[in-house]
């Protein structure tokens, strides 16, 4: 009897208890973070080209957008890539000395990922 008066479980129906995160941190800590995840402890091959950097840079970008705006989507601006390689390249003390060739890197970098082969969807 008692398996006929419980509930079924429907998907979607249980919510899960909501964590409060504080406050967010500002944009230029959530780049500093990225930069020292993602392009300062990158393996030392990776530093040896922009284009190589780049992908570090786009992967930080992948963390951004997933991580931080998803958590606190009205605090952090919707970038594009350049537009957070712009911002990371201007914050990043690695960076900063190329931050005022950052779309020239940004371009020649999408023509070389162009020219990459890939697999997937």
């Amino acid at each position: 009897d008692t398996l006929a008066m419980a509930t079924p479980w429907v998907a979607g129906e249980v919510e899960e208890p909501e964590v409060d995160l504080g406050p967010p941190p500002s944009l230029p800590d959530v780049l500093d973070d990225l930069a020292i995840r993602f392009v300062v402890n990158c393996p030392a091959e990776e530093q040896e080209s922009f284009e190589r950097l780049l992908f570090q840079v786009e992967a930080a970008f992948w963390f951004y957008d997933d991580q931080y705006r998803e958590i606190w989507p009205s605090h952090f601006p919707h970038l594009n890539l350049l537009g957070f390689a712009e911002k990371l390249f201007s914050e990043c003390e690695l960076l900063t000395q190329f931050a005022s060739k950052t779309k020239e890197i940004y371009e020649t970098f999408t023509r070389y990922k162009n020219r990459i082969p890939t697999c997937g969807a």
